[in-house]
């Protein structure tokens, strides 16, 4: 049994919702408001002064000519920001008002110069120095800005974040990070754009990065959660919608505890095409399965099936219309990857998630890179189109609100555009409906493209507006401020909000579990009996390989594992051993990336795929490196990086175990793996399935297997030996292909229609009682 690892009290985690909806709301005294009460009025003065004492506290000077302190107009005994500074309450201030009022309002009274900066979604108002600094970059102790350090390459310099913030009137950008530390910062960001002309609060944006692969050795308290294919794996209907409801909770939680805004997700595409790099970030191959846990997970980001409200996390829904049929895998972040492909003629099943995303009022959307050619598109990029970013998603759909390019569409994925220049794709992204472009950290460029009449201030003015609105549905103009004393123990180490959210991402971790394989009944592992005890020691010695770094059977690690998990002895060398738990990656896919499909098998090659007679070379692809290769290049790869998952080096683990008991050329690549001087070992293999990993040159010289989609190696462990109860109840929300040929020769569209797949979709072994 499992030793218990403390005492956890357990109290409900801190919620930062405001009460709100029809169900809640008074519609007599404001029928369009998102509120139902007067909101609490936050300006950066107070809550300065309310926070002192709290570490990282950096009240902003107000010295700067371009900045006013703004103060609280009060009207009928109700409180209002006086966001421009001007004394007198405009529409856009008036909190009484609907979001698309005051959005209107706000665009009517700013000059251009204004509101083009606010059609960008930059890197971020980041501080290279870390987190540890809430000091904003640019900005000097007397409050004024440095206008004089030489600017980033890439156009938002972190080093210059003021000087973007109150010189361009920045408002949107992506960076990563969690914690108190994070929260301290953003709110002095917001801050200084609260002073800043019109006082439009900071929309800050992260990627979806909640999970165990990315975060394990994380020192952060954030929970840690399986891939988002984890909720599809989840076999009881109920507690798939209860966990995905309960995780998109907790991450909009975690995200607004640290000042973030906006979440960049969550992916809505079918699993349908197994190489794709990006498919563990995907729920099933199901679109029933999809459609159903992406509204649950929106809902409980956004605060309500009704919508974003006020203290919820903005989705941003992507890759729309459904980037899960890339042509052989490749990645639309390529241009040998744009095209998405319908050789099944299954467009129509990839639309259905989006549609159950707009159903619960989703704030966002993000197009996708990729060429679709199907429904007779126009062949360029989905955010350079009005054949789908108007007619499908506007005018089909209804969809009203904030859209957002993916990154680089105009430097670096004009896909089917690639001749003409930046300033012209402004305008073409723009007038086909896009509102924002994602990346785009250089205003003077849009800038330029407005002089040279690419766009109009009509179609700044649409969009913007469009932008503008979820920031009102937040109430980020109200108050924008992370409450610093609640942050501090919403992050405190072992805390009970800490404890409350961990709990819930361990029950998903263990309920994503699959097991695939497990001869004579071999797990749950005991720590008594001659079926366990191999060498008949009377101990049940074992060996753990871990996938997650500095987290295998080192000495330290064997003592440590050994004290949690009473009955059984960990050692660091596995001809020592009863039984070998080895935990390894699928085989990683790679976008910005290779010129063919990477193939699921480890030692697979890949060729270089083309395009136009829809067939492989002989050419085998080149090897990639961290980069990025623009212009639409097809005749090399655009450098690469490789996603979360396993190379050829972790696969190995499993070969060096049955290597120790079986001796011999194991995986007959013409070496020696191993001597046999265990025989008797029994091996248990883990896979964390990144992608849909090939298991069947190994699966034959395995006792069990079980495939997780993204755990702790403690939630693993207590599966494997039951402890508490644990147990694997997880079906296959993807199929497990027997080989490269099935996969090569499957439809990008269609799921799960490789020929005799090692298991098949809905899989699943179950523990028998005895």
């Amino acid at each position: 049994m499992k030793k218990t690892k403390g005492f956890f009290l357990v109290l409900a985690t801190l919620m930062v919702f405001v009460s709100c909806g029809e169900d809640s709301k008074d519609s007599a005294k404001w029928p369009q408001s998102v509120y139902s009460e007067q909101p609490h009025i936050g300006v950066y003065q107070d809550y300065a002064v309310g926070n002192q004492g709290q570490a990282g506290i950096d009240a902003i000077v107000n010295v700067n000519p371009n900045c006013s302190v703004k103060t609280i107009i009060t009207i009928d005994g109700l409180q209002f920001k006086d966001s421009n500074g001007d004394g007198e309450l405009q529409p856009y201030e008036d909190w009484r008002l609907s979001p698309e009022e005051r959005a209107a309002n706000l665009v009517s009274l700013m000059p251009v110069e204004r509101k083009i900066p606010l059609l960008i979604h930059a890197g971020g108002p980041g501080n290279p120095t870390g987190t540890d600094s809430t000091v904003i970059n640019g900005l000097a102790d007397d409050g004024t800005v440095d206008e004089t350090s030489n600017p980033h390459p890439f156009g938002y310099d972190v080093y210059r974040t003021a000087y973007y913030l109150v010189n361009y009137g920045v408002r949107y950008g992506l960076r990563n990070g969690y914690g108190y530390d994070t929260a301290v910062y953003y709110n002095n960001v917001q801050g200084l754009c609260e002073r800043s002309p019109w006082g439009i609060p900071h929309t800050i944006s992260v990627d979806p990065y909640h999970d165990t692969a990315y975060n394990a050795n994380s020192a952060t308290t954030n929970s840690l959660w399986p891939f988002m294919m984890g909720f599809g794996a989840i076999s009881n209907p109920d507690d798939a919608k209860r966990i995905a409801r309960r995780f998109g909770e907790v991450h909009g939680q975690e995200l607004r505890m640290s000042g973030v805004t906006m979440l960049l997700g969550p992916m809505a595409d079918i699993a349908t095409e197994p190489r794709w790099a990006r498919i563990q970030h995907c729920i099933s191959s199901d679109p029933d399965v999809v459609a159903e846990l992406v509204a649950e997970v929106i809902a409980g980001m956004q605060g309500s099936e009704n919508g974003l409200v006020p203290g919820g996390q903005a989705c941003v829904v992507k890759h729309f219309p459904g980037s899960g049929s890339d042509e052989e895998g490749m990645d639309s972040h390529s241009p040998h990857g744009r095209y998405q492909v319908f050789p099944g003629n299954l467009f129509e099943e990839h639309l259905r998630p989006f549609d159950a995303a707009f159903k619960v009022g989703v704030a966002g959307v993000m197009p996708c890179y990729g060429i679709f050619e199907t429904n007779n598109f126009e062949q360029v990029g989905s955010a350079f189109t009005s054949d789908i970013m108007v007619d499908l998603l506007r005018d089909r759909f209804g969809f009203n609100g904030y859209i957002v390019s993916d990154w680089y569409i105009d430097t670096h994925m004009p896909w089917g555009l690639e001749d003409l220049t930046k300033y012209e794709l402004v305008g073409r992204w723009l007038k086909a409906g896009t509102h924002q472009h994602g990346g785009n950290q250089d205003v003077a460029s849009v800038m330029r493209s407005y002089e040279e009449g690419y766009i109009t201030v009509e179609d700044i003015d649409f969009a913007v507006q469009s932008n503008l609105k979820v920031v009102f549905q937040q109430g980020l103009f109200e108050n924008p401020y992370v409450n610093l004393a609640e942050a501090q123990e919403f992050w405190r180490s072992n805390g009970s909000a800490f404890v409350d959210r961990s709990i819930a991402a361990e029950e998903a971790q263990k309920k994503a579990m699959v097991l695939c394989k497990n001869n004579s009944s071999f797990l749950p592992v005991k720590p008594d009996g001659e079926k366990y005890d191999t060498n008949g020691n009377g101990v049940v010695e074992i060996f753990f390989d871990s996938n997650i770094s500095q987290a295998d059977s080192g000495e330290l690690q064997t003592v440590a594992r050994s004290e949690e998990y009473s009955g059984f002895t960990f050692v660091d060398n596995i001809n020592n051993a009863d039984i070998a738990i080895v935990r390894m990656f699928s085989r990683g896919g790679e976008y910005w990336s290779a010129l063919g499909g990477i193939p699921l098998s480890y030692d697979g090659i890949t060729y270089v795929w083309d395009h136009e007679a829809k067939s492989y070379t002989d050419i085998p692809a080149p090897t990639t490196s961290m980069g990025i290769q623009g212009g639409g290049d097809t005749t090399k790869n655009s450098g690469g990086y490789r996603t979360v998952g396993g190379s050829l080096d972790n696969y190995q683990r499993v070969f060096n175990a049955i290597g120790a008991r079986d001796g011999g050329d194991v995986n007959g690549d013409g070496t020696i793996d191993g001597d046999g001087t265990n025989p008797t070992l029994k091996i248990v293999v883990g896979m964390t399935a990144s992608r849909p990993g090939i298991v069947a040159p190994f699966l034959g010289d395995v006792h069990s297997l079980i495939v997780d989609f993204g755990a702790t190696d403690s939630s693993f462990l207590d599966v494997v030996f039951n402890a508490d109860g644990s147990a694997p109840t997880g079906n296959l929300p993807v199929e497990i292909p027997a080989n490269d040929e099935s996969v090569n020769a499957q439809f990008e569209d269609v799921p799960c229609d490789t020929v005799e797949p090692t298991f098949k979709y809905g899989f699943g072994l179950r523990y028998m009682s005895e």
